[in-house]
């Protein structure tokens, strides 16, 4: 649109005069071209401080402490009746391949996208609801959840009701572990970890036992180095156990990345356009200054028969278009600041706006009008005074 604008105005003047730096516009009328390029720049800055930040957020996101520890675990899914019931034997044989470390089981795995309420009841009909989670024997320590009082589920005995419970929940209700709690014994606390994605605050969680023979899925710790036969091993049990079954196998980690798919594309997305508005800003650019310098060539060629230096005269020209990048800068950054700050109350849980990844912002700006405008001004710097002033 701006080009279309600068382009509209310049056509309507004679092409000899242009040769000459002779434009016919008035002062005012230039100024519009500067406006268009501080739109230009404004909108650069905003677009690249957004890739900054939102790049920042999604590393935070997959990199900060969650509670859990995901890598190396592949999940698979018992979805049919006769997977559950041999889970046991599963996880025996599984355990025997050379790689695995670890094997659990149970309903759910953290994280995962929904609340999962529960809510415990007390004889008398007193109820509480938690978020929850089902695990089996032997979860928790696979996933590096640290238990701070008490100790973690033991093998499971039909009827105990014991349960373990996140920090939110102790204090909450001032529980601590071996404590009866509407009939339900606290077998132990362990540290908040996040169940769901950074979007979400930790709730008050409680954790309940799960029966071996009715497990949802199978978890298995490996050491990183024989996965592609372990996963092999694990489709040929499916297979023999339950041969209509579907087998499918993922990472834990991928499951964490999954909660931010949303956000790298995003970030996909206005990186494109931060790309775009470099392009566009650079064509402006050079347009605006190939007109606006040879409108001063009478003026060069006056200096350097004065005797000014070709950096003196790069300063000078460069400067110019300098100052409107600035004022480009000035009007983005708060901009961008009110934005992306809407933009991180989405997280419950989200890094911090430092003051230099606008600065860095900034700096592109600066340093893509200094290489677009330099070669131009260059070249007038260095061109033959005479050739400037023989029509005159």
């Amino acid at each position: 649109l701006s080009g279309w604008f600068i382009g509209l105005r310049y056509s309507s003047v004679p092409a000899l005069n242009l040769l000459y730096g002779k434009t016919g516009l008035k002062n005012n009328s230039f100024r519009w071209n500067y406006s268009f390029l501080v739109l230009h720049f404004a909108i650069f800055v905003i677009l690249v401080s957004g890739v900054f930040v939102i790049s920042k957020q999604i590393k935070y996101s997959l990199t900060a402490y969650t509670g859990i520890n995901p890598g190396n675990i592949l999940v698979a899914d018992l979805n049919s009746d006769e997977l559950k019931k041999s889970f046991t034997s599963v996880s025996d044989e599984i355990k025997a391949i050379p790689g695995v470390e670890l094997t659990a089981g149970g309903s759910f795995i953290p994280p995962f996208g929904n609340y999962l309420p529960i809510n415990l009841a007390s004889p008398d009909g007193q109820k509480v609801r938690f978020d929850g989670l089902i695990m089996g024997e032997g979860l928790p320590e696979l996933l590096g959840m640290e238990v701070v009082d008490g100790s973690s589920f033991g093998p499971y005995k039909q009827g105990v009701m014991e349960v373990l419970i996140n920090e939110s929940s102790a204090k909450l209700h001032k529980l601590k572990a071996g404590d009866n709690f509407l009939g339900f014994i606290i077998k132990g606390v362990v540290r908040d970890f996040h169940a769901h994605s950074l979007h979400t605050l930790i709730q008050p969680m409680v954790i309940l036992q799960q029966n071996p023979e009715r497990m949802g899925l199978i978890a298995i710790k490996t050491n990183g180095r024989n996965d592609a036969v372990i996963i092999e091993r694990l489709r040929e049990l499916f297979s023999r156990i339950s041969p209509d079954e579907i087998f499918e196998v993922r990472y834990l980690t991928d499951d964490m990345n999954n909660f931010y798919q949303r956000e790298k594309n995003q970030a996909k997305i206005i990186g494109a356009f931060s790309i775009l508005a470099a392009i566009l800003s650079v064509m402006g650019l050079f347009g605006i200054s190939l007109i606006a310098i040879s409108r001063r060539t009478k003026e060069i060629g006056i200096r350097k028969v004065n005797g000014s230096m070709v950096s003196e005269i790069l300063l000078m020209l460069n400067t110019d278009f300098i100052k409107w990048v600035i004022a480009a800068i000035t009007i983005a950054i708060p901009v961008s600041v009110y934005l992306l700050s809407a933009w991180l109350k989405r997280f419950a849980y989200k890094t911090d706006m430092r003051w230099w990844l606008f600065g860095l912002a900034a700096i592109s700006a600066i340093i893509v009008t200094v290489l677009t405008v330099s070669w131009q001004s260059w070249k007038a710097a260095t061109g033959n005074p005479v050739d400037a002033l023989k029509y005159e």
